[in-house]
């Protein structure tokens, strides 16, 4: 838990450190996991491009080997939310790229995951979101949020 507001306090702080400055004081894992959802988020909008979801997810959970990551999973969806925030254009946060990223970053953690496309409803709106659940609750998602599923990746033959 110490570990989790020490990430916290250096991603989200406001002051006058560096954006470089602030990546000296993370662990030798958490820089990794950063390149490594830099490079996915980088890669995922261009892949929609040209392939479907489904292709996506199949191809980047693929063989993943679970490990014993030291990340747990409210770690992992700060540092995918703090990289996607500061990109632009093509590569800004979005649900779809979000939810493929998380997905392949719990599978390498060893959390089972599933990704959900369908509608939810939040503060009296509804609109088509994609998100990730773990043992059927989403992961990431504000609380009074409610979603709506209507498909899943991978689906039930595939697992």
């Amino acid at each position: 838990m110490e570990q989790t507001g020490r990430m916290r306090n250096i991603l989200m702080s406001k002051n006058k450190m560096g954006r470089f400055e602030k990546l000296k004081n993370l662990s030798g894992v958490e820089v990794m996991a950063l390149i490594k959802i830099l490079v996915l988020a980088l890669t995922v909008p261009p892949a929609r491009k040209v392939m479907r979801i489904e292709t996506i997810v199949r191809i980047l959970t693929y063989r993943t080997k679970a490990s014993r990551s030291p990340l747990d999973e409210k770690m992992i969806v700060r540092l995918i939310d703090a990289v996607l925030s500061r990109l632009r254009g093509p590569w800004a946060k979005n649900c779809v790229t979000r939810s493929i990223i998380l997905c392949r970053l719990l599978k390498e953690a060893g959390i089972d995951s599933s990704i959900h496309i369908g509608v939810c409803e939040y503060q009296d709106t509804y609109r088509g979101h994609a998100w990730v659940e773990s043992h059927g609750l989403p992961i990431g998602e504000p609380q009074d949020t409610k979603v709506y599923g209507l498909h899943s990746y991978p689906t039930n033959s595939e697992v």
